[in-house]
C-alpha cells in the first residue's frame, strides 16, 4: 500500500511540474506576443542603491509581474546594465541596437543624456526612454520630469517638525547632494524651503559627494555632522546616500536622536538598527518605477509619443512616507496640511535658485545650479 502511495505521489509531482512548465510556457508565449522587451541601463551604483536605480528596476518588476526574490523574465523579456560612463553607455547601446531586439531602451537619470541623445539621432528607428531631461526634441525619445522640489519640501518640514516636537534648541540640519545638477538642486532647494517654512531661522549646511557611489563620503560627512548635534540629514545622493543611513543608524544605537531622510525610494528598511526601530524617519519617495511603467505600457499599446512628461506632488510622482511609526502622528498632520495647501496652489515651492533667491527663501548656496 505504502508503495503506491508513493507512487501516486510522484505522478501528482510530475503531473504538477508538467503543469507549471506548460503555464510558464503560455505566460512567455503571451509575454512576448504581447510585451515588448526592454533594456534598463544603470549607473555604476545599479540596482542595489535602494534609491533612483532601484525604483526604475521596481518599475520593471511591476510591469512583468516578477519580484525581487522572483525574477522570472529577467534575461528573457528584460535585461539590466549597468555603465560608469556616457562612453560605455554609447557602446552599450549600440550593441543593444544592433544585436538585440529591445523595443525600448530606458536609462533614467540625466548622467547618460549625451549617449542616448546621441544615439537616438543615430538609431531613429529605436525608441528610448529617459529620466530628469526634458530636451523635447527628438522623436524616438519619451522623456520624464519630477517636481522634486515638492516631495524634499515635506520631508525637511517633517524633520523641522519632529524636532520642535522633541523640544531640540535650534537644531541643525544638513543636506547632501550626489552630482552637482539642476534635478539635485531641487532636491536641496525644496528640502530647505521645507525646514525654513517651520524654523524660519534654521541653520542648513551642504555638502556634495560629487559622485553616486560614495557611500564613505556621505558617512564621513554625516559622521562629522551628528558629532556636532546635527537633527537631520537628508541626502539625495543615490547609493551615496547610503552612508548617511549607516551613521544614523551606529548613532541611534549610541542613544542620541538623531535622523536621515531617505531619497528616491522608502529607505525605512535598510534604516533598520533594532527591531522596529529605523534611523530613517521618513523618505522623499520619486516614484521612477511609474514612468517605467508608463513608458512600457504606451509601447504595448502601439500609441508611443514623444515629448517630455511631469510627474509633480498631484500625479503622485513625488511623495513623503508614513512607514516609521516614530513619525509623530502630530506632524504627519501637519505634513498634510502643507501637501494639500501645495496642491490647492496656495503654498509655492520654488524649484528654480534664482526663484528661490529673489523670494528670499535661500543664500547663497555654494552647489547650486540654475538655468
Amino acid at each position: 500500500m505504502k508503495h503506491k502511495i508513493v507512487l501516486i505521489s510522484i505522478c501528482c509531482i510530475l503531473l504538477l511540474s508538467s503543469c507549471s512548465k506548460n503555464e510558464t510556457a503560455k505566460d512567455d508565449a503571451l509575454i512576448e506576443k504581447t510585451k515588448p522587451r526592454a533594456l534598463l541601463i544603470t549607473d555604476a551604483s545599479g540596482i542595489g542603491d535602494r534609491s533612483f536605480n532601484a525604483a526604475a528596476f521596481s518599475g520593471l518588476m511591476t510591469y512583468y509581474d516578477d519580484t525581487a526574490g522572483e525574477q522570472r523574465y529577467r534575461g528573457k523579456f528584460y535585461d539590466v546594465f549597468e555603465c560608469s560612463t556616457n562612453e560605455a553607455a554609447e557602446i552599450l547601446i549600440q550593441q543593444a541596437v544592433i544585436t538585440k531586439n529591445y523595443q525600448l531602451i530606458i536609462a533614467p537619470g540625466h548622467s547618460f543624456a549625451d549617449a542616448l541623445f546621441f544615439s537616438a539621432k543615430k538609431y531613429p528607428q529605436q525608441k528610448f526612454m529617459i529620466v530628469d531631461t526634458s530636451q523635447n526634441f527628438s522623436p524616438n525619445v519619451i522623456e520624464f520630469t519630477y517636481s522634486e522640489e515638492q516631495g524634499s519640501f515635506l520631508v525637511g518640514a517633517a524633520a523641522a517638525l519632529q524636532s520642535k516636537f522633541d523640544k531640540r534648541e535650534n537644531p541643525s540640519f544638513g543636506f547632501i547632494g550626489g552630482e552637482k545638477s539642476l534635478v539635485i538642486t531641487k532636491f536641496q532647494l525644496g528640502y530647505i524651503q521645507g525646514v525654513r517654512s517651520i524654523l524660519p531661522d534654521a541653520v542648513i549646511h551642504e555638502y556634495y559627494t560629487e559622485a553616486w557611489d560614495r557611500i564613505d563620503l556621505a558617512e564621513e560627512k554625516s559622521r562629522e555632522w551628528y558629532s556636532q548635534g546635527m537633527y537631520a540629514v537628508f541626502s539625495a545622493a543615490g547609493a551615496s546616500s547610503l552612508g548617511t543611513i549607516n551613521e544614523a543608524k551606529k548613532f541611534r544605537q549610541r542613544g542620541y536622536n538623531v535622523w536621515a531622510l531617505g531619497v528616491d525610494s522608502d529607505q525605512y528598511t535598510y534604516g533598520l538598527y533594532a527591531p522596529d526601530r529605523s534611523a530613517v524617519l521618513t523618505s522623499m519617495i520619486k516614484d521612477v518605477g511609474r514612468a517605467v511603467v508608463y513608458s512600457l505600457r504606451m509601447m504595448e499599446a502601439g500609441n508611443f509619443v514623444n515629448g517630455s512628461i511631469m510627474f509633480d506632488l498631484a500625479a503622485e510622482g513625488v511623495s513623503y512616507t508614513r512607514t516609521n511609526s516614530e513619525l509623530l502622528p502630530e506632524v504627519a498632520a501637519s505634513i498634510e496640511k502643507l501637501k494639500n495647501a501645495i496642491l490647492d496652489g496656495k503654498l509655492i515651492v520654488y524649484a528654480n535658485y534664482r526663484d528661490a533667491q529673489k523670494a528670499g527663501l535661500v543664500k547663497d548656496l555654494k552647489y547650486a545650479v540654475y538655468e
